[in-house]
């Protein structure tokens, strides 16, 4: 397990508890990972346990979520906060945070000095304006973000992100991650709500983006992710630098390269009706999904004005035989798409059933900007059907 963020806040009220659930889901979305005080330690033991894992080398910074409560909270001023302060004097680079809720600049200064005798403004602190709650967290972990990758103390030439949803991450590089960015959270158990990927994690994406977008040299991306969040994912670091995909079965590619005079995918249209504002584009690769792309479109009473096939002679998990041929591929996919945005009229917006290797999703979406909307679909392997996913705007 890497490095986390100690999270102290008081549980006397629930509101406290809430706003520490929401903070806690922006973090992770920043691939920060975290340990939330917890009401359910062994008894008889819950200040050496606290002060333990607080100590433990693991944790590299204590983020307390000041209010008025937990600065009345005996728990959290001496089992935690005083434990977090000693670290702090005996390692400079352990991240002191202070997010503060309902309490002024001057009063948590104040009371500071007050209560421990030194004066905690010192280190960081992002106050919480009301009605900007969900920015003044973004503002935090990007932040905490910042001062952890200050600490890195050799130069940086290139990042490895780990992004994966499903148990495990892949392990499939000799290289140790800059940052992980640990999606299980989102992903486990099922597909993110659209308001979750428009308030949390694509913004989140975005604040990463930034941080890596100078880098001289590439990104060496690891995933085992969902095939929408690797669209999502390539489209919103179009713009960041070069990056080399790393998989579990050891497939990998560039965004880089040149264009053959060649379609690999076959290609297939009819039309539908012309008062239609959708347009259906299918991808099969991996598999033949005709059928479970009829089946979604009939359940869900889905109209189109165009139906658009781009497949594989031969179906194949396999399909893909170099990374020229991937990027062939990625170029016809991507031109297609970019097509159906610009080729009708209105207000159109494209349904993407994709069925094709993780890698290639990536390669997709880093071609994609300034194109949408797109309805992305994930593709269920063991029900052989479609479930709607993520749908990418166009500024997104």
């Amino acid at each position: 397990m890497g490095s986390m963020f100690f999270i102290s806040y008081s549980h006397e009220d629930d509101k406290d508890t809430k706003n520490i659930q929401q903070l806690d889901h922006v973090l992770k979305a920043y691939g920060l990972k975290t340990w939330i005080d917890q009401k359910n330690l062994p008894a008889g033991r819950m200040e050496q346990n606290i002060k333990k894992i607080i100590e433990c080398e693991r944790v590299e910074g204590y983020v307390l979520y000041v209010s008025q409560h937990s600065l009345r909270s005996h728990p959290v001023c001496e089992w935690e906060l005083k434990p977090a302060l000693k670290k702090r004097d005996h390692d400079p680079n352990f991240i002191m945070f202070f997010v503060l809720e309902g309490i002024t600049f001057e009063e948590f200064k104040e009371l500071s000095w007050r209560k421990f005798g030194v004066d905690l403004t010192q280190y960081y602190y992002q106050r919480i304006e009301e009605g900007n709650r969900l920015q003044t967290y973004h503002s935090v972990a990007q932040k905490l973000l910042d001062s952890k990758l200050q600490q890195v103390t050799e130069p940086l030439s290139e990042w490895v992100l780990n992004l994966y949803a499903r148990g495990e991450d892949p392990k499939t590089s000799n290289k140790q991650p800059h940052l992980q960015i640990d999606l299980s959270y989102f992903f486990a158990e099922r597909i993110p709500q659209q308001q979750e990927w428009e308030e949390i994690i694509i913004p989140a994406w975005q604040g990463i983006k930034r941080k890596i977008a100078g880098c001289p040299g590439r990104i060496h991306l690891q995933s085992n992710v969902l095939l929408p969040t690797g669209i999502a994912f390539g489209r919103v670091f179009h713009a960041a630098t070069k990056y080399c995909l790393t998989f579990s079965d050891q497939e990998g590619w560039q965004t880089e390269g040149s264009v053959k005079d060649k379609a690999p995918l076959r290609q297939e249209s009819h039309r539908g009706r012309e008062d239609s504002d959708n347009i259906i584009l299918e991808v099969g690769i991996a598999q033949d999904t005709r059928k479970a792309t009829n089946d979604y479109v009939e359940k869900h009473h889905l109209d189109y004005r165009a139906w658009h096939s781009l497949k594989a002679e031969e179906c194949s998990r396999n399909f893909i035989a170099s990374p020229q041929h991937a990027y062939d591929t990625m170029t016809q996919i991507a031109e297609k798409i970019r097509k159906c945005s610009s080729e009708y009229p209105g207000n159109i917006l494209i349904h993407l059933f994709y069925a094709g290797p993780l890698a290639l999703a990536f390669m997709i979406g880093h071609c994609l900007n300034a194109v949408g909307p797109i309805q992305l679909y994930e593709f269920h392997k063991g029900l052989q059907q479609y479930e709607q996913g993520l749908l990418l705007k166009m500024n997104d």
